[in-house]
């Protein structure tokens, strides 16, 4: 992830259900989250992703549970938060983690 995080979210789609993750980066003793599905923007996805460093990252939105990671969309960052995946299947924590994370979704 650049240190100049885009938070302009003119002419990218806002939604999109053929989304996938397209990169990684790589995070060193975070707490992580792998999800087995989870769904952004109405694309679904499955891999690790940083938690965002907030006091409490996980939320009822609609009555699913969602978490706040940082990862982009569209190499975009919402304005006032990091990205909410709704968790709709088995996900892990995962304490001290170092490896690769999803980077972005496009």
């Amino acid at each position: 992830m650049t240190s100049e995080i885009n938070t302009n979210w003119e002419d990218i789609p806002h939604t999109n259900p053929n989304a996938t993750v397209k990169s990684h980066r790589r995070a060193v003793d975070t707490l992580a989250i792998r999800v087995k599905s989870a769904s952004i923007r109405n694309a679904e996805v499955s891999d690790v992703f940083e938690l965002a460093d907030i006091p409490q990252p996980f939320s009822l939105f609609n009555g699913v549970l969602r978490v706040e990671v940082k990862c982009l969309w569209y190499d975009r960052k919402p304005p006032s938060s990091w990205t909410h995946l709704q968790l709709l299947d088995s996900w892990e924590l995962i304490r001290n983690y170092s490896g690769e994370v999803a980077d972005n979704i496009s």
